[in-house]
């Protein structure tokens, strides 16, 4: 009797250098295509106001934000206490004199802060009427354009 002798068969060899390429096409696939949220810092909900206007958007102007429950102000997503803030306002006005700053400040916002933000103003030698708040006029659900209600804010044209 003949038995069937069974064939040493050889494992196939796996390119792990193929399957590696094809992982990272994919993974850089899904990075592209991913949207990513960006989430606000704080949100802020402006009073309303009977003469509220657009904004001078030919103006260099600096946006404060005063958000509630917080003993710092923001500009664009930097956060600064009251010394700080008042030396970059300062340094600012040294660059250009005539600034222009934004306060956008939450409806409750203690009014403490903004005395103080008003007192670090005339520090820095800001001109009174380079001054100007945002509000969004009564009734209106939405907010004025410029008054987006979250951060980031900074600079703008």
């Amino acid at each position: 009797m003949r038995f069937k002798v069974a064939k040493q068969r050889s494992t196939p060899p796996i390119i792990i250098v193929a399957l590696i390429d094809v992982l990272i096409v994919v993974l850089i696939f899904l990075v592209v295509t991913t949207t990513f949220k960006t989430h606000p810092a704080f949100k802020l909900t402006l009073p309303e106001s009977e003469t509220a206007q657009q904004g001078n958007n030919t103006v260099t102007n600096i946006i404060i934000n005063v958000p509630k429950g917080t003993n710092v102000f923001f500009v664009g997503e930097r956060a600064y206490n009251d010394r700080q803030l008042e030396a970059y306002l300062s340094g600012q006005t040294r660059i250009s004199p005539n600034i222009a700053v934004s306060i956008r400040a939450d409806t409750e916002a203690p009014f403490g802060q903004i005395v103080l933000l008003m007192d670090i103003l005339k520090k820095s030698n800001v001109r009174p009427g380079n001054v100007n708040a945002f509000a969004r006029p009564v009734g209106d659900n939405a907010q004025p354009r410029g008054a987006a209600s979250s951060v980031p804010a900074g600079r703008t044209r």
